[in-house]
């Protein structure tokens, strides 16, 4: 009996390896040290015989070998899984399924209890490189998922995205892996790299004022993360707003509604071939010692494609552009901004979210 037939919301199915937990970089260290191979992530797959270029005896003896060791127990975590899945956990119930074989099932349940915990509600062995026996399941993860009633799939592998996909499972392709990236998908495929780009997609389902007060914490964590990294001091700096982009018209319709609901609109303009709208909000979003009171809507440029959800921050500053840029000279800004008319800025540029600095708050300026 599986337990997972008796959860009421929603249900999203997680791998385990290079999904929540970092298998590569282990399995790779341990076959280097223990066979004597020279492997890189790249050589990283599934089927370990051609990793090992060994016949099927010998990947079963490596293979037990590996298992019996223990070392699955020194995995480390996947950036941001934790703190995105104790999000999800609050409208989803979050099962484990995983094809790991039964003969570590108490070391996958420690190692899930000691990183995860009271996180999933089931995790769920497939079993098929196990040998079957009366009582064990042996079946594809498609097929597992299908008789759970999965309505998400997290996999990091292709194959199992697609077969989930053929069954009318919504799946996401998890990871920019060099066995999954240039896999070619389907529309039913959606390829996310990071967990953050993961919370974005399922807070958007069906998104509401909460879930977009819990987005925008969760994106200015990440911000913050930059800018300490940078050593860039903004705690005596304004935070004047944050910037949402929509994927699509229909879905910047959808959120314009929701913050004309929650707030007022303050100006509307077709800015380098999209809609920029600008909302003063009735409850402002809390962040630590912070109040946002204004969030800035975008809509999509017909030559670009955004995952959507919160896309930059936007900070005003006491010093003029020029002696903040003295301020950090080690650091690569964007200054193509700094001769606007209207409150020019200078950008820090991050992969997928930006900070910009200016002088005066948006509020101001529309």
């Amino acid at each position: 009996m599986i337990r997972s037939q008796g959860l009421t919301k929603p249900i999203i199915a997680v791998d385990i390896d290079d999904v929540i937990a970092a298998h590569a970089p282990a399995f790779i260290e341990y076959s280097n040290q223990k066979f004597g191979t020279h492997l890189t992530i790249d050589d990283n797959q599934d089927h370990w015989g051609k990793v090992w270029k060994v016949e099927h005896d010998e990947v079963e003896k490596r293979a037990t070998e590996y298992h019996e060791s223990g070392y699955i127990a020194t995995y480390g975590i996947i950036d941001g899984a934790f703190e995105a899945l104790k999000l999800l956990k609050e409208r989803f119930n979050l099962v484990i399924l995983t094809t790991r074989r039964n003969s570590i099932n108490h070391l996958t349940h420690e190692w899930i209890d000691k990183y995860y915990p009271d996180i999933f509600d089931d995790i769920v062995f497939a079993g098929f490189f196990d040998v079957p026996t009366k009582d064990s399941v042996n079946m594809t993860k498609a097929e597992l998922a299908k008789q759970i009633g999965v309505e998400y799939l997290i996999d990091d592998q292709f194959k199992h995205c697609k077969a989930a996909s053929d069954v009318g499972i919504k799946t996401i392709l998890f990871g920019d892996y060099p066995w999954n990236r240039d896999e070619k998908l389907s529309p039913s495929i959606v390829r996310i790299k990071d967990w953050a780009g993961v919370l974005d997609f399922f807070l958007r389902v069906s998104v509401n004022m909460e879930d977009l007060y819990k987005q925008a914490n969760f994106f200015l964590d990440k911000i913050f993360n930059k800018l300490t990294t940078d050593c860039i001091n903004v705690e005596n700096y304004k935070l004047d707003h944050i910037c949402y982009r929509a994927e699509s018209e229909g879905t910047y319709i959808n959120i314009k509604k929701l913050l004309l609901d929650n707030g007022t609109l303050k100006s509307e303009n077709f800015i380098r071939e999209r809609r920029i709208s600008v909302f003063e909000l009735s409850k402002p979003i809390g962040y630590k010692d912070y109040t946002i009171n204004c969030i800035e809507l975008s809509s999509p440029r017909k030559d670009m494609r955004f995952i959507e959800g919160f896309e930059h921050a936007e900070f005003v500053i006491l010093e003029n552009l020029g002696d903040f840029l003295k301020m950090h000279p080690n650091i690569e800004f964007n200054k193509e901004a700094m001769t606007k008319d209207v409150n020019p800025e200078i950008i820090r540029q991050y992969e997928n979210c930006a900070v910009k600095f200016h002088q005066k708050a948006l509020l101001d300026v529309v």
